[in-house]
């Protein structure tokens, strides 16, 4: 009988800020399916060949794996890798589909297994994911072109889209000689791949200037062993740091928050929310953008306010417009304001007790700013 080894890995710290046990997707090769899968969110597919250079058994117990702590043994995958550089549309390679379940995503953050290449077989290898098309190089390795087994492992930092599968590749290549075709050149043991599936539905997520302050607000749905947002911040739109982070409600209803800037710079700033599992996954949302360049500005008083609003502003152009928002950013009501006024009265009677984003529109220009009704 086959013995079950799994090694555990953690999150590279380039993505994940906590580390955590992940769980653990693992196949001794028995059968085509997981041995073990220690994902409850995470469906497991079959492995598969790919580019297979003729017909060969997917499973066999030739050559059975060893010589590596924990090598199980008995039956491992095979394939009759191509000779060749690295091409994904020629090169031969293993492959899983995970599945998550509604509402999460895969986050996927280590890999291991043991491989066995002969002369003719692959000498390097990489794992590339679906995510993107299988376009870029999650992870690479220097296979023992020898006939003997050897361990590999690295660590992943994958992420995918909410509800989608993620397939996973391990291509092999640089073979060299000439393999027979439907000769199994390649095998691999022992795979364990470290998952979790991140619940959290982000539903919106938006940015305003309000009194020279960027104000940040979004709202999260179905949040379940979350930990929290990390707000970070670019001035380029490449290099982000962390500016704040805003602890999780873990509601399964929908959560508002918010978030200030007080140091808003004169020009564009972005800004990006990384979402983050208490078991140490994380995810990114979009980038939403501030452009801090503008000249117009709009003040309101009484701030508290209980039925009357005035609101002092620059003159006003055809079509010139004042919005309220709620603090998240949703449209609450709109005014005209007239061709030529630099102060407008408003009735915000009907407005329910909360703070609002009062945002003026006026010949292309934007000015915002927050208030409280009482």
């Amino acid at each position: 009988m086959k013995k079950i080894f799994t090694l555990l890995l953690v999150a590279s710290a380039s993505l994940f800020t906590t580390v955590g046990v992940q769980a653990q997707i693992y196949y001794d090769f028995t059968t085509a399916t997981p041995t073990s899968n220690g994902s409850s969110n995470i469906t497991a597919g079959p492995i598969t060949q790919g580019n297979n250079n003729g017909t060969t058994p997917l499973l066999t117990t030739t050559s059975a794996s060893a010589g590596y702590p924990g090598a199980s043994g008995g039956n491992n995958a095979g394939a009759a890798a191509n000779t060749g550089g690295f091409n994904p549309v020629t090169s031969t390679y293993f492959e899983v589909t995970l599945t998550p379940t509604a509402g999460n995503s895969v986050v996927l953050t280590g890999i291991s297994f043991g491989s066995r290449s002969t002369s003719t077989g692959p000498q390097a290898a990489n794992v590339r994911t679906s995510v993107d098309g299988y376009a870029t190089d999650q992870a690479t390795f220097v296979l023992q072109a020898n006939s003997i087994w050897t361990f590999y492992s690295s660590s992943l930092a994958v992420t995918g889209v909410t509800g989608s599968p993620v397939t996973l590749r391990i291509y092999g290549y640089n073979g060299a000689g000439s393999p027979g075709p439907g000769t199994a050149n390649w095998r691999i043991d022992d795979l364990t791949i470290n998952p979790t599936a991140l619940p959290l539905k982000l539903t919106s997520f938006n940015a305003s200037i309000v009194n020279n302050a960027a104000a940040l607000g979004w709202t999260s749905e179905s949040e379940s062993n979350v930990k929290g947002f990390s707000i970070e911040k670019s001035l380029n739109g490449t290099n982000f740091s962390e500016i704040g982070f805003v602890g999780a409600t873990n509601r399964s209803s929908q959560s508002n928050y918010t978030f200030t800037d007080n140091n808003l710079k004169a020009g564009v700033s972005y800004y990006r929310l990384k979402m983050q599992d208490l078991d140490g996954a994380s995810k990114m949302s979009q980038v939403v953008v501030i452009n801090n360049k503008s000249s117009i500005k709009a003040e309101v008083f009484p701030n508290p306010a209980f039925s009357n609003l005035t609101v002092s502003h620059n003159k006003a152009f055809k079509g010139a417009l004042i919005n309220i928002l709620s603090i998240e950013g949703k449209l609450v009501k709109s005014y005209p304001v007239a061709e030529g006024a630099v102060q407008t009265g408003l009735s915000v009677n009907e407005l329910v007790k909360g703070n609002y984003l009062l945002i003026f529109k006026n010949n292309g220009k934007t000015s915002s700013t927050q208030f409280s009704k009482q």
